[in-house]
């Protein structure tokens, strides 16, 4: 009792310093249903809780109420004015098991499904089925789970979890359950029971305490039988601004400068899960104005962006990627974006829109900067159209971050030192590990964070593309204009206490 009272004394001196109120949470009133304003994920990551709100304005007790990063946002999530104040972590982090374990399974509002509906199941799906779907989703949402893959196998069902980019297994169910499971799925995803020898897509709406999640559902037939991936979208969780991706303050000044042209291409590559399309978003929402005509070319539409036109294609009715590229070329655009270019039409399509005057961001699965422009010539691009259009070149990865929570410093091998002096990493070196708490799951990693290489084309870029100079060579003149690569900045985030070396190499292996 005497230490705690000398701790909540010696946080209210703090808190004075600080110039922001004290609250001790023992004492304090809260309300639950603010947890909808911060979910469970973004709460623990920044060790905050809402307490009260009044009008647009809400408190929020926190670990570290003077971080402007944090204040931001929580600010961004909420859509309200916040007042922070300072409380003890251990009790933050106990009103947050507290409030937020207040979430069940009957919270989770699902697609109602009626009478005659329950009839044409060749398996009837009873309460145990839903109760299961539910409890599915309260795990994903308190433990930030992006993806479930339920997968038939000869004796049992297979369920794993993606938490973090990486996917680990979760639960093994009875081979019995295999038809009430697919049949309930199916059915409130509004796709065919019937097909089961051909893939199908759909969407199940789900609520949260009134909070909307989109799970989108794709199905795959495989020797055993139909195997399920479960995709789960918070659309409020979507980081949209461009400074939140992790780009150094160099490569955001470089893509700023891009992205400020009226006229051109820019190309944004990585591999399926580099957060590609999350910063398109957050480039188009940049970009996005009452004086601008902005369209978006999407397969699915991943999230809705206020002011701008997306169009989702649809192949079925003769809306592919490239004539949906046509088609809004006849609404006079002034910005295009295109998740992914993945074909010669499409690519050739994209290079005319910039020829006629729009400014168009795109998605392509390449290695890195230089191999995105080989790509565009691969897909028959020819060299002086690839020189002339292309502004610049992007390229990425999504690395684990090291768990605050538990993270501890760690001595530099000299191997490590080495790669830090001769890539240009500057002291002092913050390499850290996390050891493994509750915050993490014992993985020592919490959240992801992005890795960049930044290539504007510059004239003598072009020069090469003309000569169709060796990739070397390319290389060589992008280094000379300060290009660093993703390696390089993996390397400078490890040296910063944001990552680790295992985890970088983890996403650069080819």
């Amino acid at each position: 009792m005497v230490d705690r009272e000398k701790k909540l004394k010696s946080l209210e001196e703090r808190a004075k310093r600080m110039k922001v109120e004290f609250v001790d949470l023992s004492e304090a009133e809260m309300m639950p249903e603010l947890a909808d304003k911060i979910p469970f994920s973004v709460a623990r990551q920044f060790v905050a809780i809402p307490l009260y709100a009044t009008g647009e304005e809400i408190t929020i007790a926190m670990e570290n109420p003077s971080d402007l990063y944090i204040l931001e946002q929580l600010e961004l999530r909420t859509r309200m004015k916040i007042k922070p104040v300072l409380a003890d972590t251990e009790d933050i982090l106990f009103a947050i098991s507290s409030v937020y374990s207040q979430i069940t399974p009957e919270e989770v509002q699902i697609p109602v499904l009626k009478e005659p509906e329950y009839k044409q199941l060749p398996v009837i799906v009873g309460e145990d089925t839903v109760t299961w779907f539910r409890n599915l989703v309260v795990n994903a949402y308190n433990r930030n789970i992006s993806e479930v893959h339920i997968e038939v196998y000869e004796n049992e069902i297979k369920v794993r979890n993606r938490i973090d980019g990486i996917i680990s297994e979760s639960n093994i169910l009875p081979r019995s359950m295999e038809s009430a499971i697919h049949n309930f799925l199916k059915t409130v995803a509004n796709i065919k029971l019937e097909k089961r020898h051909v893939p199908q897509e759909g969407v199940i709406d789900v609520k949260i305490r009134n909070k909307d999640l989109t799970v989108r559902l794709a199905t795959m037939p495989t020797l055993y039988g139909e195997r399920f991936l479960l995709r789960i979208t918070d659309e409020k969780q979507f980081t949209i601004k461009l400074e939140s991706h992790g780009l150094s303050p160099e490569n955001l000044s470089k893509v700023q400068s891009l992205i400020r042209k009226k006229q051109g291409l820019i190309l944004l590559s990585g591999p399926s899960g580099s957060g590609v399309n999350s910063v398109l978003y957050s480039i188009i929402h940049s970009i996005a104005s009452p004086d601008k005509n902005v369209f978006t070319v999407e397969d699915p539409i991943g999230m809705p962006l206020q002011g701008v036109n997306q169009v989702e294609i649809n192949p079925k009715v003769g809306m592919g990627a490239a004539e949906c590229v046509r088609t809004i070329m006849k609404h006079d655009p002034d910005v295009l974006m295109v998740t992914k270019v993945r074909d010669r039409e499409l690519a050739g399509t994209v290079i005319e829109a910039t020829l006629t005057g729009q400014l168009v961001a795109a998605g392509i699965y390449a290695r890195d900067a230089i191999d995105a422009i080989t790509r565009l010539k691969d897909f028959g691009i020819e060299k002086y159209l690839v020189a002339t259009t292309l502004l610049g070149v992007t390229s990425q990865r999504m690395v684990r971050m090291v768990c605050p929570k538990c993270a501890q410093a760690e001595q530099v091998h000299p191997d490590l030192e080495a790669a830090f002096e001769k890539h240009g990493i500057a002291k002092p070196y913050n390499v850290v590990k996390g050891n493994g708490c509750t915050n993490c799951l014992g993985s020592g990693y919490k959240g992801r964070i992005g890795i960049f290489e930044v290539l504007p084309v510059s004239e003598n870029i072009k020069e090469l593309i003309l000569d169709n100079a060796p990739r070397h060579n390319l290389e060589e003149q992008a280094h000379k204009e300060g290009m660093r690569t993703i390696y390089e900045d993996g390397l400078d985030k490890i040296a910063r206490g944001l990552t680790t070396l295992s985890e970088l190499k983890r996403v650069l292996i080819e």
